[in-house]
């Protein structure tokens, strides 16, 4: 009796507005009573299927195959389970017999018999709470009720028995209770009456409320629509007001809060000291950009402090072949701020020539009537990853940098640039006031070169050594050192730049 009080239960539980889930049925081939394409929606926890009269879904006499409870339904907890009760024919799902009972899944295929009729399960959780009262009665009426009036025939024997055995007095009280039996369901006919009247009288609230909180959306809307009209007149008006010459919105305060940590890199002497012995100086000068770290290092780009590495003129080819061939090179260099300025030599700086290409060259100098072949070793810088210098002093700044962030940059962040574009704002026009521009992020990441590529570029020569900024958290942190720029097909400086990251140095 079990499954019967459950389904009874099922039953009251939707009648009085309890959400109970649900599920629906697909006739893939016709029922007793169904088309091809109908649908049955199942409250029952236990449903069960075949040719019985008792049976939620039912199947006529003209399937032979289908056994009179051929199969169920059962829903445990949030799963539901097709177990197969047939002696005599198979079920299958998906086309594939069971052998006591298998998990169902949404979209599932039931066969009942191999040539039998065919259902689709579909678990998309419909509920009761939503449905209309007619609809749940309706419902209830044909799964909870309708294939139990056996037990209710059942139990109404018991009490005609009860009743004929107990004597006249229990048959007239019998009379009394059928008579009020008759009154409470014409009582309970009432109020199903007056629930369905308020139910249709709910449904309709419940439409209007619908209608009125669409138009109370469209009124909000419109409000919303004009509020942000007013925002953007504001700030133009704001803008217009202002005419602020910024070159983007807090550029002036980035660019006094680093300026003075920003340094005009010069070469102020350079001496070279021949292997024969012989020296003399070289009129050979060059400058770039330098920048003081909280950490002391004055940091710049390698091409800045060994220029000679990077170039095979006249003059950087004696610098090259004195330092490789048992003569000594001494630069003096000044680096110059807003507030300071201080001297250091090439020997105290720190850098990683390690992947520079060696070339020899073998000349036969005359010296009298005899030739003395002589080798000299050149090095040239080809790896631009390496283009990385710095002098340790014993000064700081506000300057900071991250080694970690600089190799996991986004395509299309803002990079932010300080330095001495072409010489500007350097020694010669009186006042040290380095350059402000702004770049973009070229690609995710570190290129193959080991650099990262900037786009839009909007420095020149002079910047390299510069610091290059990213604001993080707030913050704007160094991720790398200005490096070098492509030239396009006319020779002229592209769009293209690149960074030495931070991470690389050593």
């Amino acid at each position: 009796m079990a499954k019967e009080t459950t389904a009874l239960k099922t039953g009251m539980t939707v009648l009085r507005g309890g959400n109970v889930p649900a599920y629906t049925l697909e006739y893939l081939t016709p029922g007793r009573r169904k088309k091809i394409g109908d649908f049955e929606t199942i409250l029952m926890s236990y449903a069960e299927i075949g040719r019985s009269d008792n049976c939620i879904i039912q199947y006529g006499d003209d399937y032979q195959t289908v056994s009179r409870k051929h199969a169920a339904i059962e829903r445990r907890g949030n799963e539901y389970f097709l177990i197969h009760l047939s002696q005599m024919n198979p079920t299958l799902l998906n086309g594939v017999a069971i052998a006591n009972e298998a998990l169902l899944k949404n979209g599932d295929e039931i066969q009942l018999s191999m040539e039998g009729p065919r259902l689709r399960f579909n678990a998309t959780p419909t509920g009761t709470a939503n449905m209309g009262f007619t609809r749940k009665i309706g419902l209830v009426t044909k799964q909870a009720i309708k294939p139990y009036l056996t037990l209710v025939y059942f139990l109404l024997v018991i009490l005609i028995i009860i009743a004929c055995t107990g004597g006249w007095f229990i048959f007239h009280q019998s009379k009394k209770v059928v008579i009020l039996s008759d009154e409470l369901q014409k009582s309970e006919d009432r109020r199903l009456q007056d629930s369905m009247r308020l139910a249709i009288q709910a449904e309709q609230f419940v439409k209007q409320t619908e209608v009125t909180t669409k138009e109370l959306e469209a009124v909000k809307n419109n409000n919303n629509q004009y509020i942000e009209v007013i925002k953007k007149l504001n700030t133009k008006v704001g803008e217009l007001e202002a005419r602020k010459p910024e070159i983007q919105p807090g550029g002036t305060a980035f660019y006094e809060q680093f300026r003075d940590g920003v340094y005009f890199l010069e070469v102020a002497e350079i001496l070279v000291s021949m292997p024969n012995g012989s020296s003399q100086k070289v009129n050979m000068r060059w400058s770039g950009t330098a920048f003081l770290c909280s950490d002391g290092k004055l940091l710049t780009a390698r091409h800045c402090i060994q220029s000679w590495r990077y170039a095979q003129d006249e003059f950087s080819q004696i610098i090259n072949a004195a330092e490789l061939n048992g003569g000594k090179v001494f630069v003096k260099f000044r680096a110059t701020s807003i507030n300071n300025w201080f001297e250091f030599d090439y020997s105290n700086v720190v850098l990683d020539d390690s992947n520079d290409k060696t070339v020899t060259q073998t000349i036969e100098p005359l010296k009298g009537r005899k030739k003395e072949k002589i080798k000299i070793n050149y090095k040239y810088a080809d790896d631009w990853s390496h283009d990385w210098a710095y002098f340790k002093t014993d000064r700081t700044s506000n300057i900071e940098y991250d080694k970690d962030l600089s190799t996991k940059l986004k395509a299309g962040e803002k990079v932010y640039i300080l330095g001495f574009s072409l010489g500007k704002g350097g020694p010669s026009e009186g006042k040290i006031n380095p350059l402000f521009s702004e770049s973009t992020i070229g690609q995710e990441g570190i290129s193959s070169s080991g650099l990262i590529t900037i786009t839009s570029r909007s420095f020149e020569q002079g910047n390299s050594g510069g610091p290059a900024f990213v604001q993080t958290g707030g913050k704007f942190k160094v991720i790398g050192i200005v490096s070098k720029g492509e030239f396009d097909a006319t020779g002229s400086f592209a769009t293209i730049a690149y960074v030495v990251p931070i991470a690389n140095i050593k």
